[in-house]
């Protein structure tokens, strides 16, 4: 793709890159060296310290303290989609609730941004990353530019790379948002990994995380792409995934705390998927995804619950009336056989690894 000179001028289009950061002292300086290293240097770099109990916060101030394009935010522990939230409201000026900021920079602070993009701290950009994706957002007037992205193990040893949820996409063409959410290969969408997303776009569209729960990117990556128009897939591969074991996504073990979450979150995704307001293109496809995604995963992670014995109040099938697929219907009304069907399953799969 060729180099759009509109990125050069003489006031440089600003870019916001969001972090949040949760106890990854063994990934943040290698995620924000990654930054240092952009060939794209009019970025803003927001770190938002979400309670971290390791030397994750110090790390991030050594950053802050020398180079003023970074600012830091440091908080009391509240989850990553809170984190993220308080990133969008620093950018807008409306921050609340945080201990400090730590920067070079003085207040003022910056409300020039054309672009923000979430980045993981435990994963890490390509050194053109942020270039390649303001060429094409500023070229041909993008709500959303994407990439695919490079899988790592946790010590940083390459694994594949990967479009993921965007593999359906054709790359280098301006498709509409809502056709992105319908191509995804599996019967939920999520993506905001990598995303160059132009903040004006954003605000317009007042979208924001649900926080206090997991899996916080569905329900925002579903309204992100339905309220965009022009959104273009690159074929370079500019993000990296590092599958590091502190993910709250990516847990060693499935225990009581972390399965109550789980239910919790699936069913607070589900019912604000079910009570957005939506066109008829977009009803279809929201309909399929609760269907067959959704709600038999939430009525799943009631099962689970309660053959370990929690007592969790029942979730009645009337609720969900227009919703409804034989799955759901499986675990509702014949629990065994749907223990039975899982343990089979995981058999199955077991045996062919």
């Amino acid at each position: 793709m060729e180099k759009n000179e509109n990125i050069k001028e003489s006031k440089p289009i600003k870019v916001a890159i969001i972090i949040p950061i949760f106890n990854v002292q063994d990934h943040l300086k290698k995620c924000l060296d990654s930054l240092l290293h952009q060939t794209y240097k009019h970025f803003y770099a927001i770190l938002i310290n979400d309670g971290s109990s390791d030397n994750s916060l110090e790390i991030a101030k050594q950053y802050a303290l020398k180079d003023a394009r970074f600012f830091l935010i440091d908080c009391f522990n509240r989850g990553v989609g809170r984190a993220r939230n308080r990133g969008i409201d620093f950018l807008k000026g409306a921050l609340k609730d945080f201990k400090e900021i730590i920067s070079l920079s003085p207040p003022p602070y910056p409300k020039d941004v054309s672009y923000i993009e979430f980045l993981d701290s435990d994963d890490f950009l390509e050194s053109n990353s942020i270039e390649q994706k303001l060429t094409a957002a500023q070229k041909y007037n993008l709500d959303i530019v994407g990439a695919g992205m490079r899988i790592y193990s946790r010590d940083y040893q390459y694994i594949q790379q990967s479009y993921d949820l965007l593999n359906n996409i054709p790359k280098e063409k301006v498709v509409e948002g809502i056709e992105v959410v319908k191509a995804s290969p599996f019967e939920y969408f999520h993506t905001i990994w990598g995303l160059l997303i132009n903040f004006e776009f954003f605000k317009e569209n007042k979208i924001a995380f649900i926080e206090d729960i997991i899996y916080e990117d569905h329900n925002f990556g579903i309204m992100l792409f339905f309220k965009a128009k022009r959104v273009m897939i690159l074929k370079s591969f500019l993000y990296n995934c590092v599958l590091s074991t502190n993910s709250i996504t990516r847990p060693n073990t499935i225990n009581p705390q972390r399965l109550l979450l789980n239910y919790q979150s699936y069913l607070k995704i589900t019912n604000n998927l079910i009570h957005q307001n939506y066109n008829e293109k977009e009803a279809k496809i929201i309909k399929r995804y609760i269907k067959k995604f959704y709600l038999p995963t939430t009525y799943s992670m009631l099962y689970e619950l309660k053959i370990r014995g929690h007592n969790v109040p029942e979730l009645p099938l009337k609720d969900y009336k227009d919703f409804l697929s034989l799955k759901t219907l499986i675990i509702y009304y014949f629990p065994s056989l749907f223990g039975f069907l899982k343990r089979l399953k995981m058999l199955l799969i077991n045996k062919n690894l």
